[in-house]
């Protein structure tokens, strides 16, 4: 997984790969302001007005993983009346294909594919 590692094997428009994992790092959080009292994560955490914390990555169906306190959590801080995004969270999404002849490479170029979500 690297932009300087060489070509593995190139794929033709519409050929079908299995998708093995992914991997999602984040080179920037993204950081978020609580514009009022609310709760963030599953286990409703307090934060108050004015307090910020950070969005470690996209987990999907309007879900983050956030940072908070020392702590992480999952949540959903796109409520434009409760939150701010102060900075947005730059992250580069990694993909591990295998094509039919049974070739194996990663790509950074998700968008490209077709069915990636949990969904079909």
């Amino acid at each position: 997984m690297s932009d300087t590692a060489p070509v593995s094997f190139r794929l033709k428009a519409g050929e079908k790969v299995f998708g093995m994992t992914g991997v999602v790092i984040t080179t920037q959080p993204g950081i978020v302001r609580a514009l009022k009292a609310a709760v963030i994560g599953e286990n409703g955490v307090p934060i108050k007005k004015g307090e910020q914390f950070y969005v470690l990555t996209n987990l999907g169906e309007g879900f983050t993983k956030i940072w908070f306190k020392g702590r992480i959590y999952q949540g959903e801080p796109y409520d434009d009346a409760t939150f701010k995004f102060i900075r947005e969270t730059k992250s580069i999404w990694w993909v591990k294909i295998k094509n039919r002849a049974g070739r194996i490479g990663w790509s950074r170029q998700p968008e490209n594919f077709g069915n990636v979500d949990q969904c079909g």
